[in-house]
């Protein structure tokens, strides 16, 4: 049985987790564990809503999902593109991800992020791709090493370059 983990606050409906309980209803062999919610408007067997968690708390969650799930709905707030705090959380422990919205950092498709269509019908349509997505990863991590871009120091690094650039052609223009 496939154990599906979303972190996130209550009453952001960009969130998504409306989608994630529909998934739920076209799932009951799968587990979803809703952290970061107080809820339980649904009687699903398989949705254990956890409320708000500390760390430890939430570690040992984490340690036993198959997969995570982003934001679903950023087309509620008119947007296409982010770069979610929670979802570099999910790759940090090796957790392969499903989102709704173009990511920053992964411009160009990676096998460990299913990224569904920003639409509000995208899991429902989806759910073939979710499907395939889960059987792949399930029991399985993200390499560290496929994850590197998101480390701080490697982003330092391309601060530093672009910065270096712009002094050189400051330099090229004031001594030319």
């Amino acid at each position: 049985m496939p154990h599906i983990v979303f972190i996130g606050s209550d009453g952001q409906p960009w969130h998504g987790v409306d989608k994630i309980l529909a998934l739920a209803e076209l799932k009951p062999d799968w587990m979803f564990e809703i952290i970061g919610f107080n809820s339980n408007e649904t009687n699903k067997v398989n949705v254990t809503f956890h409320g708000v968690l500390f760390r430890r708390e939430y570690e040992r969650i984490l340690a036993r999902a198959d997969i995570a799930v982003g934001t679903l709905a950023l087309h509620r707030k008119k947007m296409n593109e982010a770069s979610s705090l929670k979802v570099r959380e999910y790759l940090a422990y090796g957790l392969p991800t499903i989102i709704g919205y173009k990511d920053t950092d992964f411009p160009e498709p990676v096998p460990f992020i299913l990224e569904l269509p920003n639409s509000e019908q995208n899991v429902v349509c989806g759910i073939k791709a979710i499907e395939a997505f889960v059987k792949k990863w399930r029991g399985k991590r993200v390499p560290r090493e496929a994850v590197l871009r998101l480390d701080a120091g490697y982003k330092e690094q391309i601060r530093l370059s672009f910065f270096l650039k712009v002094l050189e052609q400051y330099n090229k223009q004031r001594f030319s």
